[in-house]
């Protein structure tokens, strides 16, 4: 045990695992579950679980898209990087929102309040391109549609709508 009360709790929380790959991504998602993010002290702490580096716990969570080393924003953007989504003109759609909020995929705006990231296709290929803010979905849009989102969203606007307007603009 550490002298770290959030990696005290991270060990805890995460005790019952066995050592093995599979439980380590299992402790992972728990940690993430729990405190909207896996911190430094977090990865440390999973690492002595498994009797591994550090360096292989922040190589797993960068590997997967859906685990996190920092705070989520107040709102999150993801854009859908899969093959519809590209071939629908996602593409755009990133460009536009990149421009926008001014931030690289990966990126928060300064203020913290925004991020954009790149998610993993969920299935919704029929609304292609689109993109989830805070987990919903807004598609189909092109590039225009998402620079109108990104204004939105930056200005403190709660998008409503789930539909743009079918890829106009890209």
């Amino acid at each position: 045990m550490t002298s770290d009360p959030e990696a005290t709790t991270v060990e805890q929380f995460i005790s019952d695992l066995s050592l093995g790959d599979g439980e380590m991504l299992a402790a992972l998602h728990r940690v993430q579950e729990r405190f909207g993010f896996i911190s430094r002290p977090a990865v440390d702490a999973i690492a002595r679980h498994f009797h591994i580096t550090s360096a292989r716990v922040f190589a797993t969570v960068s590997f997967y898209s859906d685990l996190r080393l920092s705070p989520p924003a107040e709102t999150r953007i993801e854009w859908c990087g899969g093959p519809a989504c590209r071939l629908k003109g996602g593409e755009n759609v990133r460009i536009a929102l990149e421009s926008t909020l001014g931030v690289k995929l990966g990126e928060a705006t300064p203020d913290g309040r925004v991020e954009l990231r790149e998610a993993q296709c969920d299935g919704s290929c029929h609304q292609a391109a689109l993109v989830w803010v805070n987990g919903r979905v807004h598609g189909p849009i092109g590039g225009a549609d998402a620079v109108r989102l990104a204004r939105g969203v930056s200005s403190g606007e709660r998008p409503t709508s789930e539909d743009g307007d079918g890829g106009e603009g890209s």
